[in-house]
This record gives C-alpha cells, structure tokens and sequence, in this order.
C-alpha cells in the first residue's frame, strides 16, 4: 500500500473514531434519565384538650350544703378543644368518688352540666346533669354537633354542682380526679 494510501487510510479512521467519540459524548449529553419520588403523609386523628383551672377547692362545707356552679365560687372548669377532624367526643371519668379515708359522696350528690360558651362549631352537643364516670366507663361531656364540624378552640364549661347531704361524715379533704379526654376520628 502506498504511503499516501496508507496516510489517507489513517486520517479517515481517525476522523471517523473522532466522529465516534464526539458522537458519543453528544448522545451522552442529550440522552435524559428519569426518576420518581413519591411523597407521602398520614395525618392522624386527634387535637388536643386544655382543661382550666386544674384545681378545685370546696373549703370547709356542712353537712347539707348544696353549693351549684353559679354560686360565685368558679366551680367549674373550661375546656378548650381543638381537633383536625370532624368527628369527636369529650369524656371525663373520675379517680373514685369524692372519698376521704372510709368516706365518700355519693356520685349522685356530685354532678356536671356541660355548657358551650364560644368557638367552632357553635352547635356541639353538650349535657346537662350528668355523673362523673368512672376511669372504665367515663361520661359525655361534649361531642360532634349534628352536622359534622372539627372543633377549633371550641370552650366548654364543665359546671360542677355539689350536695352534702345533711347525713354525710364529718372527715376532711374528701378528693377525687377527674381527667378529660378528647378522642377524634
């Protein structure tokens, strides 16, 4: 083969291997790779409930004393209950009765009438003359309106009515909790 031959032969391949390789580099560049992302979220159920104030003192109280909500001595509690969901309830259950040692007053002589006073929905159901439940069978305090709502700082005064009976035992510090809770699904 003749050197000229030989030198064209060798520039076409170099040409076409440089073709090759910008080609190549180009195709690279161009060519496009895909990816997903999948974002989740679950967002639960719940809100949360605010109880004021956390403490309520009777003093000293004769035997047949009926001391209602409204006799000016704040005895009642305001729950604020917000919830992201439009179906929920508010119950509250009690430790034991209003007991000291050996003594107690009977549930019936401590009772709740449950009272909206402001917030969303305006139109929760609220209960009138009810017993504290017990910590397995709590009682309704609040709970969804009607027509569905979540509650957005919804308040609601829990009020307290409390009769000693003419009959009931001299004994000091007669105590019970009570805990509210807030469930929504």
């Amino acid at each position: 083969m003749s050197r000229r031959k030989s030198v064209s032969l060798l520039l076409a391949v170099l040409v076409a291997l440089g073709m090759l390789s910008v080609s190549g580099l180009y195709q690279g560049v161009q060519a496009a790779t895909s990816g997903q992302s999948t974002p989740s979220v679950t967002v639960t159920p719940g809100g949360s409930i605010t109880v004021t104030p956390t403490g309520m003192a009777y003093g000293d109280q004769a035997a047949g004393t009926h001391i209602a909500y409204n006799d000016g001595g704040g005895h009642k509690v305001a729950l604020t209950v917000n919830t992201n969901t439009t179906t929920w309830n508010v119950k509250c259950s009690k430790s034991q009765d209003l007991t000291s040692g050996g003594n107690s007053i009977a549930s019936a002589n401590f009772i709740y009438t449950s009272v909206y006073v402001s917030g969303t929905p305006t139109t929760p159901v609220v209960y009138a003359d009810q017993q504290f439940g017990s910590v397995g069978s709590p009682s309704d305090v609040a709970a969804t309106p009607t027509t569905p709502a979540a509650a957005a700082a919804l308040v609601v005064d829990v009020r307290y009515d409390l009769t000693v009976s003419s009959t009931q035992a001299a004994a000091s510090n007669y105590q019970s909790t009570h805990t509210y809770t807030l469930t929504a699904s």
